[in-house]
């Protein structure tokens, strides 16, 4: 069973990912979210989007490595989905120039310049569930922790792009909300109902 939690960085992702694990103990294999230092430390467009090609091969070969070894329960933290909805957007400040801003000319970039990302789109559909964290809350609300509005509007355009995904792609995936312990209730229930008529 291959499983990804998805989602925008902010939206509790990694936190529902330790809790899930933790209530599933060693039947499965844990892959952690992938992020290299190097993709902050760019300089310009294409320095960052090989960063960022550099996550999405070391997702790949992080799952391939693991199925050849023999593990037939597979847990991650993100997945090639939300690995790819970064590299579409690109970094703001250099990405007009190479690309015409729009998600699906972006996509066709890519595709005809990256073999990585040829085998990326390949791969959409590998997740025997996949669990979709959405952006909940509403930016300008009081909060003692409100993200400044550029930050928002990164994770929200993340998260459209990672809802265009799964609709273009037509990649079967369940959008779970609520608290932490409900997010986790229905996770677990779902891999439960899974494990049960495999048996």
């Amino acid at each position: 069973m291959n499983i990804a939690i998805i989602g925008s960085h902010g939206v509790g992702k990694t936190e529902l990912f330790d809790d899930v694990v933790a209530e599933l103990g060693l039947d499965f294999v844990h892959i952690e979210d992938i992020y290299l230092n190097d993709v902050e430390k760019t300089k310009g467009f294409f320095d960052y989007m090989h960063a960022q090609e550099q996550i999405i091969a070391e997702r790949i070969c992080d799952v391939d490595w693991n199925r050849r070894h023999n593990a037939d329960n597979i847990i991650i933290d993100g997945s090639i989905i939300s690995d790819l909805a970064y590299i579409i957007l690109g970094e703001h400040s250099y990405y007009d120039l190479a690309f015409p801003g729009n998600i699906k000319n972006n996509i066709d970039v890519l595709r005809n310049v990256s073999p990585v990302i040829m085998e990326a789109f390949d791969r959409l559909h590998d997740h025997d569930l996949l669990f979709y964290i959405p952006i909940e809350y509403n930016y300008g609300e009081q909060s003692d922790e409100e993200i400044p509005i550029k930050e928002f509007n990164h994770q929200r355009e993340i998260d459209e792009i990672i809802r265009y995904l799964l609709g273009k792609y037509h990649i079967a995936h369940r959008t779970i909300i609520g608290s932490l312990e409900e997010r986790k209730e229905t996770v677990l229930d779902s891999i439960k109902a899974i494990q049960d008529i495999s048996k």
